[in-house]
């Protein structure tokens, strides 16, 4: 479709997408090249590029924004950040205000222009288009985009699932707006679900996504429905069968739950626009930018393979050396608070096999560490991965997110889960230094953990 200079969306690739306007671009999520999550995520569609986007971006002439939903680096890719900051002039990062004030700080220190958004306030960015973004749980936020009288809500990867959270989005969106045009969701699942074996969780999982997508329509109601950010493999030798159950956009294009609003569902494929200096009547046009790339993504959904990546093996002693500072730091910043639930028997150590060694490390906040030859194991995996999941505040996340590990059972993961879920706290500076955050953290999981004590007892 033919644009003028301003007034449009531009997809870039998997969460990214622009809106440019007549003075200013704002881009959001921009990862277009590399892996992600410690080489354990690649993108389906290739064509994008840091340079060819920083280069479109410099042609424009105008000022440019980014905005950043959250740190995952699926989302947050530095090489992105630090080679547009050197390559344009007038650009500033819009990023949530957080506690652990992370990502301001690493702004700061590479003194890169920023806005810390406060929830809900409007950043006006020219005259006519303006940002509000709200932060959600786990670290993520959302934004809504106000352009002319178009209204673009994106929720990338905020988890929105039940009706009460769908209720809460909406009340908020409603003191700026009634409508809204576009809104920008989710589509696949982006973490690790059972072994290979367990294909009946990773199916539940897929449904439930396209569940969400349904209630998200139902409280939301936007004319319009984009699902993104999922269009990626996961792509190591590890975690490759992760793909085997995922939603494709031709599954959720073809879902018996979403059949009442398939009309409004529209997928977009690198470098498609949508112009938004018009009204949204065309659908048939939009409905054919669809189809389009619904086969271009079923054609590298399918042929997608795993990448033979090279494997460091790091010593036991090393690793036995990393693990020994994260288990006192943790203990430090938590007042030994995990040490005293080993002891109650609410977590319990964990034993973790290391493919490459051949060797079994037992974890314990009240026991040293130690190396097995002969034990039962929760956890095995290969000593890079261990390795990243310790030396970096991010280790266990980005691990739980790339599924570059097996569980011998469920009850294994939910124990490796609990024990190491202080790193994730740690991570959002959640510790006795902020005892309210922590106290309200504590209260959310203590059912989870009581759980876990009847599930271990049983």
């Amino acid at each position: 479709m033919l644009l003028d200079q301003d007034g449009k969306l531009k997809f870039i690739n998997h969460a990214c997408y622009y809106i440019e306007s007549n003075k200013t671009i704002l881009i959001s999520d921009p990862w277009l090249e590399g892996l992600a999550f410690n080489n354990g995520w690649e993108l389906l569609d290739k064509s994008s590029s840091n340079k060819n986007t920083i280069k479109e971006l410099i042609k424009s002439g105008k000022k440019i924004y980014i905005w950043y939903s959250h740190e995952h680096s699926d989302h947050f890719s530095i090489s992105f950040l630090i080679e547009s900051f050197k390559a344009i002039k007038n650009l500033t990062v819009i990023f949530q205000s957080t506690l652990d004030k992370r990502v301001i700080n690493y702004l700061n220190s590479k003194k890169i222009p920023f806005i810390e958004a406060d929830d809900g306030n409007e950043i006006v960015l020219d005259s006519q288009l303006s940002i509000y973004i709200w932060s959600h749980k786990n670290g993520d936020s959302y934004s809504l985009i106000t352009f002319k009288k178009f209204r673009i809500l994106n929720l990338n990867d905020c988890i929105v699932n039940t009706k009460r959270e769908a209720i809460n989005i909406s009340t908020k969106i409603s003191k700026i707006t009634k409508n809204i045009d576009f809104l920008f969701t989710q589509f696949g699942y982006a973490n690790w679900l059972g072994n290979l074996e367990h294909k009946e969780i990773r199916s539940k999982a897929a449904q439930e996504k396209i569940i969400r997508i349904l209630l998200q329509n139902n409280y939301l109601i936007p004319k319009i429905i984009i699902p993104f950010a999922s269009f990626i493999s996961f792509c190591s030798e590890e975690n490759f069968y992760l793909n085997e159950q995922q939603n494709t956009p031709k599954i959720v294009k073809n879902s018996f739950l979403l059949k009442t609003i398939i009309n409004k569902i529209i997928f977009l494929k690198p470098d498609d626009f949508i112009n938004l200096n018009n009204d949204l009547d065309d659908l048939k046009t939009l409905e054919l930018l669809s189809q389009n790339a619904i086969c271009h993504w079923e054609k590298l959904f399918t042929s997608a393979k795993p990448l033979s990546l090279n494997i460091n093996l790091i010593e036991c002693d090393v690793l036995k050396k990393e693990s020994k500072k994260f288990l006192k730091k943790v203990n430090k910043n938590f007042l030994f608070l995990p040490a005293c639930l080993e002891f109650f028997k609410i977590i319990r150590p964990v034993y973790i096999f290391l493919n490459d060694l051949n060797e079994i490390i037992c974890f314990s906040y009240i026991g040293n560490i130690k190396t097995l030859k002969e034990e039962s194991w929760d956890i095995k995996i290969n000593s890079e991965v261990l390795y990243h999941s310790l030396k970096y505040e991010y280790g266990f996340n980005t691990l739980k997110v790339n599924g570059k590990f097996k569980a011998k059972t469920m009850h294994s993961y939910k124990n490796f889960v609990y024990f190491f879920y202080f790193q994730d706290l740690l991570k959002e500076n959640i510790t006795f230094k902020n005892p309210i955050y922590l106290l309200k953290k504590i209260m959310q999981v203590s059912i989870i953990f009581i759980k876990n004590i009847v599930s271990f007892r049983i």
